[in-house]
């Protein structure tokens, strides 16, 4: 694993990093973190717990947390499209359907 974290303040974007590099692949948090824009430095603390958990602190106030296997996307999807399913012949693509009774 490698671990980039810390805000990045560009231009009109501004967000916090928190990306682990898996097996040569990159993997972002799943949902977007605070990011503190003022005219104070802050201090970005990130913690790895050995069950999967993490935090993230900003100025040792806890912004976000999570576990790893729920907010990043390591593992591959548990089911997978087949392309060579078709839908039946009589499959209805409409929203609500009258109920015949």
């Amino acid at each position: 694993y490698n671990i980039m974290f810390g805000p990045d303040i560009c231009g009109g974007t501004k967000r916090t990093h928190l990306i682990f590099t898996y097996n040569g692949k990159n993997h972002l948090i799943n949902e977007d973190i605070e990011t503190r824009t003022d005219e104070h430095s802050h201090i970005y603390t990130l913690t790895v717990y050995p069950d999967q958990a993490f935090s993230v602190k900003i100025d040792n106030e806890d912004v976000r947390s999570g576990n790893l296997a729920d907010d990043f996307d390591f593992l591959a999807a548990k089911e997978i499209d087949d392309p060579s399913v078709d839908k039946p012949e009589e499959w209805v693509e409409e929203r609500y359907i009258d109920d015949p009774e």
